[in-house]
């Protein structure tokens, strides 16, 4: 399968300068192209990255792009350009993935060249999703921003579906008896305290942070201590978190910090 890429203007790739979607789908692109597919991924262009580059068996197209600003309309605007010339670079495929704002707008009508066009939704929508009726998939991060995009574009229900980033577990796998091993012998030292996973950013159900607790629970064993620090996000943040069975107690701490 011909797999394209688009992560947008704003952030090189590899991710050089953060940008943690983009870092997911790179990891993606080489591990589709292990499985025999041929990936190119249209990213910004950035100094001492070179415009086309062959790399871990996936095509990188550098091209245009800027750093992101403080005035979210501007940076729309820029964004429109950006695109509308961006799209004409598209290379011929089946399927072409993004989360990008205006991208998905300018793909839907190249469909012939470059394939099924899939958003990848990472962000509680604000509105936009009306204008990308010619998409084929929305796949969205999470279960708050898939019921939140339905509530607010009906009509594109049947095209959203829940697919959650993704993670390499290969790094666990050599591992994982050992990381046991070492937070039992951590607990059983009387000098040293509990080990304490701490999550910080917003308090919201977008973030997951249910299934983070749920996973410290699983490991209720190991005694770990859980401490959740940010803002709530937005002002039914909290009330959404306890309705979903997340409350302080229990070895959690901070969800009002």
């Amino acid at each position: 399968m011909k797999i394209t890429i688009a992560t947008g203007p704003t952030f090189p790739v590899p991710a050089v300068r953060g940008g943690a979607v983009q870092r997911m789908w790179h990891g993606l692109a080489k591990e589709f192209a292990k499985r025999g597919h041929e990936v190119t991924v249209l990213a910004r262009a950035f100094p001492g990255q070179p415009e086309n580059e062959n790399r871990d068996g996936i095509r990188i197209v550098r091209w245009g792009g800027y750093d992101q600003g403080t005035n979210v309309r501007w940076d729309l605007v820029r964004c429109f350009w950006y695109v509308l010339r961006a799209a004409r670079r598209l290379p011929e495929g089946d399927i072409l993935v993004t989360n990008d704002f205006w991208m998905p707008v300018f793909a839907a009508r190249r469909k012939k060249k470059c394939g099924k066009v899939v958003i990848n939704a990472n962000r509680f929508p604000k509105g936009q999703y009306g204008i990308y009726g010619g998409v084929d998939l929305i796949a969205a991060a999470s279960g708050a921003v898939a019921e939140e995009i339905k509530e607010q574009t009906p009509r594109l229900s049947s095209k959203v579906r829940v697919l959650p980033n993704s993670i390499d577990e290969r790094f666990l796998e050599h591992d994982s008896d050992r990381l046991r091993l070492r937070l039992r012998l951590r607990n059983e030292e009387k000098e040293r305290s509990p080990l304490t996973v701490l999550y910080v950013g917003r308090i919201h159900p977008e973030k997951g942070i249910e299934t983070l607790i749920e996973a410290w629970r699983r490991l209720s064993e190991m005694k770990m201590k859980m401490k959740i620090k940010g803002d709530e996000g937005r002002e039914d943040g909290r009330s959404e978190m306890e309705d979903g069975g997340v409350r302080e107690g229990e070895g959690i701490e901070g969800l009002r910090d």
